[in-house]
Order: C-alpha cells, then sequence, then structure tokens
C-alpha cells in the first residue's frame, strides 16, 4: 500500500518556505513523497542503509527491526512503487539497530540484545559475538565522490577493507570486526559512553558521546581528539593502536542525568556522518545558547559550527550526506519532518504526511531521499523534482 501526497497540499507554507530559501528556481515541482508498509506489526524499525559497490545486485535498501529481529529490504520498482521484504536474523530477538553497507555489497548490522555483530552477503547472515552491547557499526573503506546515480552503483569505496568499526552505548569501547570473526577492541578515555560513529574519506573515525556535548574523533595512528560542542575546548590524547582481547572496564551508565533538559546548557549529540571534505555532520537535540534543536558540523581543522534548526523541540535523529550537493539530511523524530542544511547552514524542512510518523534512519541514494518511520511502521521515499541547491 502506497500513499502519494504533494506538499502543495499538506503544508503551502512549508513548500513556499523551501522555495523562499532556495530561490524561485530552486524546484520546478512539489517534493513527492511515497510511503510503503512494513509487512511486519509494530517491527520498531530504525535505521537504513544501501549496499555499496560493483557486486550490488539490484536498487534498494536495508533497514533493521528491533522489535521483530529482522533485517528487511526495500527496493524501489518500475512503476513508481516498491516492495519489502524481510529476513530473519539467526539469533531469536536480537534487536538489529545500528546498519552499514560496505564494500562489495555487503552489509553489516549490530545487535545488541544478542551481543553480537552480523554480516549479510546477499545470501546468507554470520553473526559474530562480541561480547557487549554494540548499538552502531561503520564502514572503513570511503566512497569516494560521485557525480552521478550510475556512479553510485558501481563505485567501490578507497581502500576497501572488510573490516567494521563497532562502538557500543554501554561502554568506552570502539573496535573492529572481520569477516572471519577476529575482533579487535580499543577502551577510550573519553567522558561519555559512545554511541553513533562514522568513517571518513582518510580513515578517520568519529563519533558522539551520550555522556554530554561531546563529538569524538580517532585517527588511524591512534590520536584521540574530543570536541566540547557547548564550550569549544579541544581535549587531545595519543592512543596506541587496538589490541585484541583487550580488557574491558566498567560498563557505564552516564545517560540518565540528561533526562531533563531543562537542567542542561546543551543535550548530547545524536548520531554523524562524514562528508566528502571530511566534515562530520551530527544532530544535537537542544543546544542552549540557540534555545533549541541544531544541526552540527565539524571541519578537519577542528572549527565547530552549530546551525538552530527552526522548529524548536523537533528531536533530530539520523543524519546522511547529499553527495549530489554540499549538503545533509536529517530526520526530525518529534517533528515528523525532513530536513536539508547546506555547508553554509540554510536549513529547510519538509513536513510528512503523518506528523506523528517519528522519522529516524534515513539515507540519500542520488536521485532520492529514503527513511525510516518508526511510529508509523514503514518507509518513506521524498523526491524533489529537478531540485537544486
Amino acid at each position: 500500500m502506497t500513499l502519494r501526497l504533494s506538499c502543495a497540499f499538506v503544508a503551502a507554507i512549508a513548500c513556499l518556505s523551501l522555495e523562499s530559501r532556495f530561490g524561485a528556481e530552486a524546484t520546478t515541482g512539489a517534493p513527492d513523497i511515497t510511503e510503503f508498509q512494513i509487512p511486519s506489526r509494530a517491527s520498531g524499525a530504525q535505521y537504513i542503509t544501501g549496499a555499496l559497490g560493483r557486486n550490488r545486485p539490484t536498487t534498494g535498501f536495508y533497514f533493521t527491526e528491533s522489535q521483530t529481529g529482522k533485517l528487511g529490504f526495500v527496493a524501489a520498482n518500475a512503476s513508481g512503487g516498491a516492495h519489502i521484504i524481510e529476513l530473519t536474523s539467526p539469533t531469536r530477538d536480537s534487536g538489529p539497530f545500528g546498519i552499514a553497507g560496505g564494500p562489495s555489497a555487503v552489509i553489516w548490522f549490530a545487535e545488541p540484545r544478542a551481543q553480537k555483530i552480523a554480516r549479510y552477503d546477499g545470501r546468507r547472515t554470520e553473526e559474530y559475538s562480541v561480547g557487549i552491547a554494540a548499538a552502531f557499526v561503520s564502514a572503513k573503506g570511503y566512497v569516494p565522490p560521485v557525480t552521478s546515480y550510475s556512479d553510485l552503483r558501481t563505485q567501490e569505496p578507497i581502500n576497501p577493507n572488510p573490516n567494521f568499526w563497532f562502538s557500543s552505548a554501554s561502554a568506552r569501547i570502539i573496535g573492529t570486526v572481520s569477516p572471519s570473526g577476529e575482533i579487535q577492541e580499543q577502551v577510550l578515555p573519553t567522558t561519555g559512553c559512545l554511541a553513533a560513529l562514522a568513517s571518513g574519506p582518510d580513515g578517520t573515525v568519529w563519533f558522539t558521546e551520550r555522556g554530554g556535548p561531546f563529538v569524538g574523533r580517532l585517527t588511524p595512528d591512534g590520536a584521540l581528539t574530543e570536541y566540547d560542542i557547548q564550550s569549544g575546548a579541544v581535549r587531545s590524547i595519543a592512543l596506541a593502536l587496538p589490541q585484541p582481547n583487550s580488557r574491558r572496564p566498567k560498563a557505564c551508565d552516564d545517560v540518565s542525568r540528561w533526562a531533563d533538559k531543562s537542567k542542561l546548557e546543551t543535550r548530547p549529540p545524536n548520531t554523524v556522518t562524514v562528508d566528502r571534505l571530511g566534515t562530520a555532520w551530527f544532530t544535537q537535540q537542544w543546544v542552549q545558547s540557540l534555545h533549541g534543536a541544531a544541526i552540527g558540523s565539524i571541519t578537519r581543522g577542528g572549527v565547530i559550527h552549530l546551525y538552530r534548526i527552526p522548529t524548536q523541540d523537533c528531536a533530530p535523529g539520523d543524519v546522511t550526506v547529499d553527495f549530489m550537493r554540499d549538503g545533509v539530511w536529517f530526520t526530525e523524530f518529534k517533528a515528523g519532518k525532513i530536513g536539508w542544511v547546506s555547508e553554509q547552514g540554510a536549513i529547510s524542512e519538509i513536513p510528512l504526511p503523518d506528523r506523528s510518523a517519528g522519522p529516524v534512519g534515513i539515507v540519500y541514494d542520488g536521485q532520492s531521499v529514503w527513511f525510516v518511520e518508526h511510529n508509523a511502521n514503514k518507509i518513506g521515499r521524498l523526491f524533489m523534482p529537478r531540485l537544486v541547491f
């Protein structure tokens, strides 16, 4: 079942706002939003990603279902619709969460309830026990800038490496797992527990922290830098390379003290992504100085920028790079909107048909934005006809 809706009917004011921000010639048509129902009820769908590389079998996207223990796949068809199939994880009730696409169309996803990392190659799923509730994963390989949709389907990451990074929201640990199951971990003396992570073009890994307004950066040579989004302070520590079977610290729980935003100056950041220039982009659910939610960025040189989102308490979630233009897309969980921000900080918001849909994960394929509607139990697609930013 699909639902098509032009924002001309849903939110004429929003369309006018979008056009006013980008100019009268920004788009020749209204945004087209299509929604696809996930077969399993109350699937708890979370994050979404695309497969990468020349071996990519078809145009489609994989998403996690935290409540059903399944990996979903959605693919568009020639008629403008899409079909969804679901694959059950070998471990029941594993709680699939973070997900990322890697070289040769391999998909990796975290199973925090089972304390495993899973690898799906299009034929079968293999699981690797990491002994910790890993929440997010990220590829080591990086897709170089592309200029067309066809390039995305055929381009392999630079220096492709089958190993994947993982992080845990309950510990200060970052690690890698190889296809053969070899696990390496590094304990990071960060202020807070690690949350989301993303890798950049130079092999640097960026991550967010749940213990405060901090974003971290770990370089291939083991240099750790922690950025305080609130004060702008920078803390640097040199680390040894990851060691196998490293001793783990006690689990940390530093989330509860950040539950009441009225007592905060700035809330912890949520997810993070990295653009072609190596700039890290992240979502910030509350910044006291801006009196609202924000999209932030940190350049390779360590310059921090914060851009206030027009909708004050929108709860921005996931963020993804728009590799065809200079900017990023992001979701607004509470507001039921999809947002876009340029490198210069100009922000536009597009409302969804159901404002309570609860968009979480998001990915861009060069033509459309695909996103997970957690509350509505749907996968959404946003197409902007001839959109030029």
